[in-house]
């Protein structure tokens, strides 16, 4: 299943560079989000409750420090630990190793590595999918457990913020996209730089160019998954 041993995956493959600073909620595989249950890291049925979304903030070593919206907390591996079976939680920001994760690309999915660990990874307890079920390290062994997604979210956390967010694209994608007709959207429509205007040095890539963060972190995906594309 791997081209290189497991055990030398972390120096053979470099860490993904996925945006400078964006929200996003993290996903196992299951389909549920990582939660909070006071200060420890868990499973939950996905929410737009603000304990579902975390800031990533890339730091100089190509690490991520990821804070949790809905206190300012920091996700962060228990004592430090290098061992396997380290309890995830989230602790007050200390910029130590153990608040600062290496995130891999495999497969279309993420892993996560605390830099205080070499070997260990963010993983689901015993694979669970039920609610509660918690987060913790263990050694890197390239199962599902371990894998997660990023799903980019709006930077605010309110019901009723999201509910104007949407309203919003609905207006800017008509008028870009759509005809002039609310709702309408054309996520094929693609313009080149310079066709309204010698001023306009930007392109434009369907309704998406709204999401003028996720469309760079896009970019930089395809760029470094395949360089010739």
């Amino acid at each position: 299943k791997f081209a290189i041993n497991k055990v030398d995956y972390f120096s053979a493959v470099a860490p993904a560079d996925i945006g400078t600073e964006f929200y996003a909620k993290i996903s196992a595989s299951c389909g549920k989000n990582l939660s909070l249950s006071d200060t420890n890291v868990i499973l939950y049925t996905p929410s737009e409750k603000p304990a579902q979304k975390w800031l990533f903030q890339r730091q100089s070593d190509g690490s991520y420090k990821i804070t949790n919206s809905k206190n300012k907390l920091v996700l962060d591996v228990n004592g430090a630990s290098s061992a396997k079976g380290a309890n995830v939680q989230i602790y007050k920001s200390n910029d130590s190793n153990a608040q600062r994760w290496f995130i891999y690309l495999k497969e279309g999915r993420y892993v996560f590595r605390p830099a205080c660990s070499s070997k260990c990874v963010m993983d689901v307890y015993n694979g669970g999918t039920a609610d509660l079920t918690n987060i913790q390290t263990w050694t890197f062994n390239g199962t599902a457990a371990q894998s997660f997604g990023i799903n980019l979210v709006e930077a605010g956390t309110s019901a009723s913020g999201n509910s104007q967010m949407a309203v919003i694209r609905k207006i800017i994608y008509a008028v870009e996209t759509g005809g002039q007709v609310y709702g309408n959207v054309d996520y094929t429509d693609f313009t080149e730089a310079y066709t309204n205007s010698s001023a306009e040095h930007a392109i434009t890539i369907g309704g998406g160019q709204w999401y003028g963060e996720e469309a760079r972190t896009l970019l930089n995906l395809i760029r470094k998954t395949d360089p010739v594309t």
